[in-house]
């Protein structure tokens, strides 16, 4: 059984960690040493309080562990993380249909940018390639889903 909520600042240290460690065991393979430690330090704790002030962000637990994190400003999802180890278990989707309520509340469409490793999953809820681009973080996918 998993809970998701909203962030607290004493989430940091975990998200922090978690995030990381998805940038290393995941999102390393479509990057280059400099996007990598450049993903690294944005993704640091500091990092992400400045994030939390411009972001809605939301935690995933499991068994008081966070294995997930997730946010949105307007419409647009920022920030989808799941822990490697929870991969392909049914936890993104949760997530996903979690921030997808909360927007569609107020809009009509979302956006996203994706990395080259998750297109594929969010292909499958209707999000379409918009445009590929490179960026600090290296290539990314903009994505859109029109309701």
């Amino acid at each position: 059984m998993i809970t998701i909520r909203k962030f607290k600042e004493d989430d940091v240290k975990k998200v922090s960690k978690l995030t990381v460690d998805c940038l290393e065991k995941v999102n390393s393979k479509d990057m280059n040493n400099s996007e990598l430690n450049f993903g690294k330090q944005y993704y640091s704790e500091s990092g992400l309080l400045s994030i939390s002030k411009l972001f809605n962000i939301f935690v995933c637990e499991k068994d008081g562990e966070i294995i997930g994190s997730i946010a949105h400003n307007k419409n647009k999802i920022h920030n989808f993380f799941v822990s490697p180890e929870y991969h392909k278990q049914g936890i993104g989707i949760q997530m996903l249909e979690f921030i997808e309520d909360i927007i569609l509340k107020d809009h009509k469409e979302i956006v996203l940018d994706s990395s080259p490793y998750a297109v594929e999953f969010y292909k499958k809820f209707g999000y379409k390639v918009t445009k590929v681009s490179k960026n600090e973080f290296g290539t990314f996918v903009e994505m859109l889903k029109v309701i």
